[in-house]
This record gives structure tokens, sequence and C-alpha cells, in this order.
């Protein structure tokens, strides 16, 4: 089990490999659009970079 510097995850190996992720916000720019505030996606890069992690 390690610490994953710079985000709020944590990898597990064994006996599964596993990534937990903390405080993503999924669902924030829709929570916003909402409201009537748009702001550009970023889910596409958020889910890059937690593949890259994984």
């Amino acid at each position: 089990m390690r610490f994953i510097l710079g985000w709020p995850a944590l990898l597990i190996e064994k006996p599964v490999r596993s990534l937990i992720v903390a405080d993503v916000h999924f669902g924030f720019e829709a929570e916003l659009a909402e409201k009537g505030i748009r702001v550009p996606s970023q889910t596409w890069r958020l889910e890059r970079s937690i593949i890259e992690l994984f």
C-alpha cells in the first residue's frame, strides 16, 4: 500500500491491484451548468490522469 504523491490517492497492490481516489468532484461541472455557469469539461483530462496513475 502506498500513497500517490500529489494526488488524494492510495494504491493497494494485494490481493488485487486497486487504486482508491478521493475528492475528484465528478459531476461538479454538471452541477455548475444547472446553475447557468458554463465551464469547459475537464472530465476526459481527469480520467486520463487517473488511468496513468494506475
